[in-house]
């Protein structure tokens, strides 16, 4: 069989975005050829490519290796042909055995119908918002996954709980899906999926794209564990002072941040109800930082929170409802909201 290597490497570039990196996750690593499509898939999802030509093989390889093979493929075209122990895969340059793997089970099928619906326009930039909450820092669990409910997109870790409203998933209204955070960064490099169906089962959700489709496993509400993503709507701004932050203020923080640390990620906001909203961090082995801006809001109050979360929301987001005492800090306009813990710090 010879296939044209720029498909090809577009091909094992997509499905590699199919085999998980997360050592939490069972990860097969391996792709399947078999018939006019080719699979990769773990415990969490599966990925379809549906080639331009058929391919007249049917084996199992690893996706690393072949990846690695492919990517230093210098002609027009490469010839895989199945022999005994291995796939052999041939260009006018190199030559190159690469042994079968060993078959994953087979990804559960589905009986019952898709109900279809069009997929969101936004629904890869709500999802790309979302999971930009997940922290990658040590002492925080990282993003696990990403639920759609009620015409919301909305992820969650122990520090914050981000939403983006997506109008087109009003439909619902009567339950909820769950994507695991692998397919999850797989939709957000794949773009946007030209329409979504969930099985009447509620078991599978299906991206369909232009040259493939994307089944993802269900998960309804539990992701990992006993894992639950927070409904953002339990959180009310109602008692909450409103600080409309100016157009400064992301200047502000980058250079005020500069004597923050990872392990002493602490950037406070106070205003004396003066107009004024001053900005400060210190760290022993670093040094201390101050800025004052002016603002629109007299009323008095002072938050911790961790600069790299509040520079990431605020290219979404200025408006802020603070509250005294440890209760969340709120970011909220009319399509995206974020919900922070503040950091008890002196």
């Amino acid at each position: 069989m010879e296939i044209g290597t720029e498909v090809l490497k577009e091909v094992v570039t997509t499905l590699n975005l199919g085999v998980s990196k997360n050592k939490h996750v069972p990860s097969f690593n391996m792709i399947h050829f078999s018939g006019d499509v080719v699979v990769a898939q773990n415990s969490n999802f599966l990925l379809e490519v549906f080639p331009e030509e058929s391919t007249d093989i049917n084996c199992y390889v690893k996706a690393s290796s072949l990846k690695q093979i492919v990517d230093k493929l210098t002609s027009e075209t490469a010839t895989f042909t199945m022999e005994e122990g291995g796939l052999r895969i041939e260009s006018d340059k190199n030559t190159t055995l690469l042994k079968f793997a060993k078959a994953f089970k087979p990804y559960k099928t589905v009986t019952n119908p898709f109900v279809y619906n069009t997929a969101p326009k936004n629904f890869k930039d709500a999802v790309e918002v979302v999971i930009s909450s997940a922290s990658n820092d040590l002492t925080q669990p990282v993003l696990t996954g990403v639920n759609c409910r009620n015409g919301v997109v909305c992820a969650s870790n122990r520090a914050r709980i981000t939403a983006v409203k997506v109008p087109e998933l009003d439909y619902l209204k009567d339950g909820e899906i769950t994507i695991p955070s692998d397919a999850c960064k797989a939709i957000v490099k794949l773009g946007n999926p030209t329409s979504m169906g969930i099985s009447e089962d509620k078991t599978l959700v299906k991206f369909e794209y232009r040259d493939g489709a994307f089944p993802i496993n269900l998960v309804s509400k539990l992701i990992i564990g006993t894992y639950i993503v927070p409904n953002p709507n339990q959180f009310t701004i109602e008692n909450k002072l409103r600080v409309n932050l100016p157009d400064e203020i992301v200047e502000a923080v980058t250079r005020v941040a500069i004597t923050t640390s990872e392990d002493v990620p602490y950037l406070f906001l106070e205003s004396k109800g003066n107009g004024e909203l001053a900005l400060a961090s210190s760290e022993e082995n670093i040094g201390r930082s101050n800025e004052t801006l002016e603002i629109e809001d007299g009323n008095t109050f002072k938050i911790c929170i961790n600069p790299k979360i509040l520079l990431d929301i605020l290219q979404y987001c200025r408006s802020m409802f603070v509250e005294s005492g440890d209760v969340p800090i709120i970011f909220k306009n009319e399509e995206y909201i974020s919900i922070v813990a503040p950091i008890i710090g002196d």
